[in-house]
């Protein structure tokens, strides 16, 4: 199921890239967001690790398509320089979405971790 849900996220997030208006591209990028978080969450309560895969692949595909944006964001905010909101509202799910996935691998890391140890 998981698997199923993230290779929807990761179609809709090409199509996000590839449309031309900004303000689609910006709306489907906020639901993907969205929807990925609720997915790093749900499988984070799961303690599957091999259930992260899709999710990092669709983590990676954000990183890849809107990343750049991100960075451009980073470089004039050092800078001083006035960016647009869509602008930093990019910056800020590229960033989320990467803090979360890492957080999920090391929560899950951990548990599975702990279920090898010795009673």
């Amino acid at each position: 199921l998981h698997e199923n849900i993230s290779s929807a996220l990761s179609e809709l997030l090409q199509v996000a890239v590839s449309l031309s208006k900004k303000n689609q591209s910006m709306q489907l990028l906020t639901e993907i967001h969205e929807k990925a978080i609720i997915m790093i969450n749900t499988v984070c309560g799961t303690n599957e690790i091999r259930a992260l895969n899709p999710i990092m692949y669709l983590v990676s595909g954000v990183v890849d398509a809107f990343g750049h944006i991100a960075d451009t964001d980073a470089q004039v905010t050092e800078g001083s320089s006035v960016v647009s909101s869509e602008t930093r509202k990019i910056r800020y799910i590229v960033e989320h979405l990467t803090r979360q996935s890492f957080s999920a691998v090391n929560t899950i890391k951990n548990e599975a971790q702990i279920e090898m140890l010795p009673a």
